[in-house]
């Protein structure tokens, strides 16, 4: 089984998160999967995400328990 590297970033509204998400998975050869634990019915930052970066995969919360 390959290995994962997960990253769980935190901070306040407007601190710049999905800059640096977005940033970091530009840069990374790899494609890259997207989970927002904290966006409860919102789906902004995952929709932002999904719409600039190419190969992102958003997961759905609900999703986890399959892990």
């Amino acid at each position: 089984m390959p290995s994962l590297n997960i990253t769980l970033v935190s901070g306040s509204p407007g601190a710049g998160k999905t800059t640096w998400i977005r940033q970091q998975i530009n840069s990374a050869a790899e494609n890259a999967v997207y989970l927002n634990l904290g966006s409860g019915n919102t789906a902004i930052d995952p929709t932002y995400l999904a719409a600039e970066v190419s190969g992102l995969t958003v997961l759905p919360a609900e999703q986890l328990t399959d892990f």
